[in-house]
C-alpha cells in the first residue's frame, strides 16, 4: 500500500469514529476523535508541508510579529498558487484568510470583496462545509457594514444547502444564532427569539465540549444576541448579565491551541469592550474600567492599539 493511500485510509477511519460519535450525541467520544483526527493531520503536514501550508505558516508568524503587510503578502501568494492549479478549495481558503485578516484590520469593505470571492469558490468547489463558511463569513461582513438584509439572505441561504442529519447540527446552530442577530437588528425580536431558542437545543448538548471552537463561539454568539435584545427591553442588568457569559466563551476560545493567529484575542478584546458599555449602563463603574482595561491590554498585545 502506497504512502498516499496508507494516508487516505487512516484519515477516513478517523473521520468515521468521530461521525458515529457525533451521531450517537457521545460527546466525549466526538471530542476524542476530533483531538485524534487533529494530532494525525498535523503529524502527516509536518512531514512534508505543502507549498501553500508553508505559505500559510508564513502569515501566521507575521501575524504573531503585527507586521500585517507581509501577512497580507503571504496570503496573496498562496492565492496565485491556488488559481494556478485551480484548486477551487485552496482558492476558498485564501480569500477566506483574506477577508479575516481585512476584517481584523477594520477595513470592512475589503473583508466584503474577498468573502465574496471566497463564497463564489466554495460554490465552484461543491463542498457543503466549505459553503456554510462561506456564506457565515460573507453574512457577517455584510453585518459590519450596516447591510442587514444582504446578511440575511447569506444566512438564510445556509439552510438550503446543509444537510439534514446531526454532522450539521453546529452549523445549522451558527446559522440561527447569525439570522437571529440579523432580526434582532431588524427589531424583529419574536423571529430572533425563535431562532435563538431553536440554537440553544442544539448547542447545549454540545456545550462540554470546549475543544470545539464552533461551538463556544457560536455560544458566545448566542449571548450576545441576547444582550442585544435585553437592550432593546431596557433591561439594562439583564443584558450586562448576558454580555458577562459571552466573554466566558470568548475566553475559552481564545485559549484553544489549534486556533493560530490573533483573531481569536481581537473577538475577546471586543467583546469586553461591550461588557464594559453594559456595565457603564448600570453604573457599574469599577466593572466597566476592568473591562476596558483588559480590552486594552489585548488589544495592545495583538499589535491594534
Amino acid at each position: 500500500m502506497s504512502e498516499e493511500n496508507k494516508f487516505a485510509d487512516e484519515a477516513a477511519a478517523l473521520l468515521e469514529s468521530y461521525r458515529v460519535a457525533v451521531q450517537r450525541g457521545e460527546t466525549e467520544a466526538m471530542e476524542a476523535a476530533a483531538l485524534r483526527f487533529m494530532a494525525f493531520a498535523c503529524e502527516q503536514s509536518e512531514k512534508d508541508p505543502s507549498a501553500d501550508l508553508r505559505l500559510n505558516i508564513q502569515a501566521h508568524e507575521h501575524e504573531a510579529a503585527g507586521d500585517w503587510e507581509k501577512a497580507e503578502a503571504a496570503y496573496r501568494q498562496v492565492l496565485a498558487l491556488a488559481l494556478a492549479e485551480k484548486n477551487a478549495m485552496l482558492i476558498f481558503k485564501a480569500h477566506s484568510d483574506l477577508s479575516g485578516l481585512y476584517a481584523f484590520l477594520g477595513q470592512k469593505q475589503r473583508a466584503l470583496e474577498e468573502a465574496t470571492s471566497a463564497t463564489e469558490a466554495a460554490r465552484g468547489a461543491n463542498m457543503t462545509p466549505l459553503l456554510t463558511r462561506a456564506l457565515e463569513n460573507h453574512a457577517r461582513c455584510w453585518l459590519d457594514l450596516g447591510k442587514t438584509a444582504a446578511a440575511l439572505e447569506a444566512a438564510n441561504e445556509i439552510f438550503t444547502v446543509l444537510d439534514d442529519d446531526k454532522m450539521s447540527d453546529t452549523p445549522r446552530a451558527r446559522a440561527l444564532v447569525l439570522r437571529a442577530r440579523c432580526y434582532a437588528e431588524m427589531h424583529e425580536p419574536t423571529a430572533a427569539r425563535d431562532d435563538l431558542d431553536c440554537a440553544c437545543s442544539l448547542l447545549t448538548p454540545m456545550s462540554g465540549l470546549a475543544m470545539f471552537a464552533g461551538v463556544q463561539s457560536g455560544l458566545a454568539g448566542w449571548w450576545e444576541v441576547i444582550a442585544s435584545l435585553r437592550v432593546q427591553d431596557s433591561n439594562f442588568e439583564g443584558a450586562a448579565d448576558a454580555w458577562r457569559k459571552a466573554v466566558e466563551y470568548r475566553r475559552r476560545v481564545s485559549q484553544l491551541p489549534q486556533l493560530e493567529g490573533p483573531y481569536k484575542f481581537a473577538f475577546l478584546a471586543d467583546t469586553l469592550s461591550k461588557l464594559g458599555q453594559a456595565l457603564l449602563a448600570v453604573e457599574d463603574r469599577a466593572g466597566a474600567e476592568e473591562a476596558f482595561r483588559q480590552s486594552h491590554e489585548i488589544q495592545q498585545r495583538i499589535g491594534l492599539s
